[in-house]
């Protein structure tokens, strides 16, 4: 993240701005988030951690479009976007934002590079385009041979690895990541994590980390934490 003497000339690609979000319960209205507001700068990592059924999925969701907040702004690249339809957010997010998910979320009858390609042109590119991004995403994140297996034929690593690829492969802005390593064994959920980084900041994609594990928080430039509706940096 840069210092407060540079941060102004690092463009926003993410502002919330008093976000809140309540569910109806028998008892009446659970408010999760309560007025809730961050940037995400080009270019940053920022983790948000917390204890399970804290909200940090439904606030990740929001951030990315796919549910909408009770109150409060969203903001992508400086353009409003909260209150929008749900076709405009599907356009917008194809075009500049990545997502990966802990179930991975694959096309089962479609083979790894078939799944790259299809988030291209789902954001308007044409399959010869996309292709040759796919198949150079794939190949960098140690899946060269295995650009025609199908999920089903693929260990879990794997597969998340396939999922890294799809969230990069329309060279998006930000990438949110939503517990990427929480179906992997310690040493494999290491190794996405650490292509994960690698590979946003070697295209200056801004990353939002959703995790439980703090090591992995830790890492972030900033680490904040979610508990009773609120988000805050966290402590060291």
């Amino acid at each position: 993240m840069p210092d407060n003497a540079t941060e102004q000339t690092v463009p926003l690609v993410l502002a919330a701005k008093e976000i809140s979000k309540a569910f109806k319960t028998p008892r009446g209205p659970l408010e999760v988030l309560h007025r809730i507001s961050l940037e995400i700068r080009a270019g940053e990592f920022a983790s948000i951690r917390g204890e399970s059924g804290s909200g940090k999925t439904t606030l990740l969701q929001i951030l990315g479009g796919l549910d909408k907040a009770g109150a409060g702004e969203l903001y992508w690249n400086g353009e409003r976007v909260s209150g929008r339809s749900n076709g405009f957010l599907a356009n917008r997010r194809a075009r500049w934002l990545g997502y990966v998910f802990q179930a991975y979320h694959l096309v089962p009858e479609l083979t790894a590079l078939e799944n790259v390609v299809l988030a291209g042109q789902i954001a308007g590119r044409k399959k010869g385009e996309v292709r040759e991004q796919a198949e150079f995403l794939l190949k960098r994140v140690g899946l060269a041979e295995r650009l025609r297996h199908l999920p089903s034929q693929m260990s879990g690593g794997e597969c998340q690895r396939v999922a890294v690829a799809r969230a990069l492969v329309n060279q998006p802005k930000l990438v949110l990541a939503d517990e990427p390593t929480g179906n992997l064994d310690e040493r494999t959920g290491q190794e996405v994590m650490q292509l994960l980084k690698q590979l946003t900041a070697e295209e200056r994609v801004a990353l939002v980390l959703v995790t439980h594990n703090m090591d992995f928080a830790r890492q972030a430039g900033r680490c904040f934490l979610l508990q009773h509706g609120g988000l805050q940096l966290a402590a060291e």
